[in-house]
């Protein structure tokens, strides 16, 4: 059997060269990507007030994050119930996606956007050979209005061939709890990402408008739709068969557990130490969305976690204040136990070629592995005035996380103001930073003692776009 190469197949999944490595059905071939797509995700949960400055809080944990940050801060000994909290991000882009998605899913599942450009070729071919120039005019229009619909799906969710946009949410409920300088919490997040891979048919279409005046309609333009009628037949039964050439949607998710138990000790007054022990349990999924299930996309993504690992992990962490200037430095070293890897694999099928040029069916599996990894993590804040403050860090500094794609990338900065609008009754947070070398914002909300509302807007390293991150608890 002739090896073959594949046809524009999903950046996503297929981040190395494609391998021939066995026959599947009869007339097909088996592709199994040749490295294995490697995701790096770190078990912390990131919070929303933290992400507004920039994710800076190594040393400037106040009331509420010593169990995501540095242990050591948990030496601060304070009584806290965190009752529920729970927070979620989406991208923006992303809103409009799904949205998209669900209300074009008969579109999608029935191909009427194909059918519609498809007769209105075959009435353009009929209209030309009559010389009828007016019949030719609104068998373009009927061609364009179905290219609407295609170069609406490249804008809203594919994006442009070169760079395939990544639609994503997530979602976290947490709890927690601090006595003394001893603090548990459980917390569960989900996170799903999905691209979208538009066939070697629709690939043909993007980009093309044809226009009402026929002196200016190309031969190029009208070759393009020649062939994207010959792509849409189908060669078992030379008829068109517009479901087979439905873009698919590739998902990859995964859902943690994490249960906390930490300890911080003050050593000295300028000195303390702390120790997370975590629990993890990790869930993995990648699958194609069909065309039938696009309404239904956001539970599909997070329905179908089918590998499971359990690990334990320690957090250690350390706070040194100054007091000459009042700054605080610290220093985390997190998931110091190596926790294992959870694969999945990723299976769908597209078309390659042989060296003839022919047209071949193909499976394609790409094995995806889930990590944590280890991060170390310094960083500074300082005390500008009782109500603002200004942090600098260094995160993963031994470069262990893939996300980071440069050093830039690993230094953060942020501040925050806090204003007592009404004492006792409504408190103001403003926030700023720079993370992954993109600005970052948030506000917050204290309505009482026990209701804190926040937002963020910040750059989401898992699906490479900004996004809106909402956090709402309830405690004391």
């Amino acid at each position: 059997m002739s090896r073959t190469r594949a046809a524009s197949l999903p950046p996503f999944l297929l981040c190395g060269a494609l391998i021939a490595s066995g026959a599947g059905r009869a007339g097909a071939q088996v592709l199994v990507s040749s490295d294995v797509f490697k995701i790096p995700v770190t078990i912390n949960r990131d919070d929303v007030k933290a992400i507004g400055m920039g994710n800076t809080q190594i040393a400037d944990g106040r009331v509420w994050n010593a169990m995501q940050y540095n242990p050591a801060l948990l030496a601060r000994e304070r009584t806290t119930f965190d009752v529920v909290q729970v927070q979620a991000s989406m991208p923006v882009a992303s809103l409009d996606a799904f949205a998209f998605l669900r209300d074009n899913s008969d579109q999608f599942r029935t191909g009427d956007f194909y059918r519609n450009i498809d007769q209105g070729i075959k009435n353009y071919q009929a209209a030309s050979g009559a010389h009828d120039a007016a019949g030719m005019v609104a068998a373009i229009h009927q061609i364009n209005g179905g290219l609407s619909f295609t170069n609406q799906f490249q804008e809203k969710v594919l994006g442009p061939p070169d760079n395939p946009k990544t639609q994503g949410v997530m979602a976290v409920p947490d709890v927690a709890v601090q006595v003394g300088n001893i603090g548990v919490s459980l917390h569960a997040s989900v996170r799903a990402a999905l691209t979208g891979y538009a066939g070697p048919t629709l690939s043909a279409l993007y980009a093309l408008q044809l226009p009402d005046d026929l002196n200016t309609l190309t031969a190029d333009q009208v070759a393009t739709l020649l062939d994207f009628a010959a792509l849409l037949i189908d060669p078992a039964t030379g008829r068109p068969n517009y479901t087979n050439a439905i873009p698919q949607m590739y998902a990859v998710s995964y859902m943690d557990i994490v249960a906390t138990g930490g300890y911080g000790y003050t050593i000295s007054p300028a000195l303390s130490v702390g120790a997370n022990l975590k629990l993890l349990n990790r869930r993995v999924s990648t699958h194609v969305i069909n065309a039938d299930n696009y309404r239904s996309i956001l539970t599909d993504l997070r329905s179908d976690f089918e590998s499971s690992v359990t690990g334990v992990t320690l957090d250690l962490g350390g706070l040194y204040h100054l007091g000459s200037t009042g700054t605080d430095f610290g220093l985390t070293l997190q998931n110091v136990i190596p926790l294992p890897k959870s694969t999945s694999n990723a299976v769908f099928n597209t078309v390659a070629y042989d060296d003839q040029g022919n047209q071949v069916p193909v499976e394609v599996r790409v094995p995806v592995e889930f990590s944590v990894p280890f991060i170390m993590s310094a960083g500074a804040s300082q005390a500008l005035t009782p109500h603002w403050d200004a942090s600098f860090e260094w995160v993963d500094i031994a470069a262990q996380d893939v996300k980071h794609v440069n050093f830039g990338g690993r230094l953060r900065l942020g501040t925050e103001y806090r204003l007592d609008a009404i004492p006792d009754m409504l408190g103001i947070a403003l926030r700023g930073g720079v993370a992954e070398r993109k600005l970052a914002g948030g506000v917050g909300l204290n309505l009482g003692r026990a209701l804190q509302i926040d937002a963020a807007y910040a750059w989401d390293n898992y699906v490479d776009d900004n996004a809106v991150f909402v956090s709402l608890r309830l405690g004391w």
